[in-house]
């Protein structure tokens, strides 16, 4: 697929009607260094590949196709996360 990200590099373009928290809710987050860091390295935060192969729950659409998660979809998938609760949070403000 192509890096660019123009309207003109795509076709069948829609919102995402579905909730991303949905989508991206069950991704385990874990603390881990790399077995070739340094003893004294800060630790990192992120995923694990596997979990895309061995999680059910974790959507395929956030996957590269093999042992991975495609990071520009789920960038994407978690700026819509944020407007989600950005809205939950405005709503529960206002009272309504």
């Amino acid at each position: 697929g192509s890096s660019i990200s123009t309207q003109d590099s795509k076709r069948d373009v829609a919102d995402l009607s579905e909730s991303a928290l949905d989508l991206v809710k069950d991704i385990r987050i874990v603390s881990y260094n790399y077995k070739e860091d340094p003893d004294d390295r800060v630790k990192r935060i992120g995923f694990i590949a596997d979990d895309t192969t061995n999680q059910p729950a974790i959507d395929p659409r956030l996957t590269n196709g093999g042992g991975g998660f495609d990071i520009q979809t789920l960038v994407g998938t978690l700026i819509k996360a944020v407007q989600e609760l950005s809205s939950s949070i405005n709503t529960l403000q206002s009272g309504d």
